[in-house]
Order: C-alpha cells, then sequence, then structure tokens
C-alpha cells in the first residue's frame, strides 16, 4: 500500500512539472533566479560537450591520417633504400669493370 502511495505522488510531481505548474507555487517563484541559473548551466554544458565530441572526431581523423602517412613514409623510405643499395652494387661493380653496365630490361617476365 505505501509504494501505491509514493507512485501516486511522483505521479502528481512529474505531472506538475510536464504541465509547468510547479512554477505558479511561491516557493517556486522565489527560485526563479536559481531555476534561470540552472538552466544557463544546462546549455554551457550541452555545448561544451558537443564542442568536446567534435574535437574527439577530428582527433580520430587526425589520427587516421598521420596513420596514413607514417605508411607511405615508410614505404618510400624502403624503395629510397633499395635504390640506394642498386646505385651502390653499381658503382662498386663500375670500379672494378667499367664496361658493364647495368641492364634496364627485365631479363625474364614473371607472370602468374
Amino acid at each position: 500500500m505505501k509504494i501505491v502511495g509514493l507512485i501516486k505522488i511522483v505521479g502528481s510531481v512529474v505531472e506538475s512539472i510536464l504541465n509547468g505548474n510547479f512554477l505558479s507555487f511561491k516557493y517556486a517563484r522565489k527560485m526563479y533566479g536559481t531555476i534561470f541559473i540552472v538552466v544557463i548551466l544546462g546549455l554551457v554544458y550541452i555545448g561544451s560537450r558537443y564542442k568536446s565530441q567534435m574535437s574527439i572526431k577530428q582527433q580520430r581523423l587526425l589520427t587516421i591520417e598521420i596513420d596514413d602517412l607514417r605508411s607511405e613514409y615508410l614505404s618510400i623510405s624502403t624503395e629510397l633504400t633499395q635504390m640506394k643499395r642498386v646505385s651502390v652494387v653499381e658503382d662498386s661493380v663500375a670500379k672494378y669493370d667499367p664496361e658493364l653496365k647495368a641492364s634496364h630490361t627485365a631479363s625474364f617476365m614473371i607472370s602468374k
């Protein structure tokens, strides 16, 4: 029985809040300033959350871009290292036999 009475009280309080009737009570009229400050703080909180969500989204996009750039850097670095090694081998061979030249055509074709 006590639970039913509690549910009725909570229901009437919620109904009063949804209808806006609670603002006509004498106690609520004294609290208009406080209610206004709470509403303003709520709006600031919502704006702050929105801004932080946008910052997190931008950070994730930048992290993905950094990962892409890092992988591109590694692949270019690998290619440059390979090219450097080939040129070093060609230079060392050219010292011993200047008539030897590097072939610019493949000796055989690799097919699937």
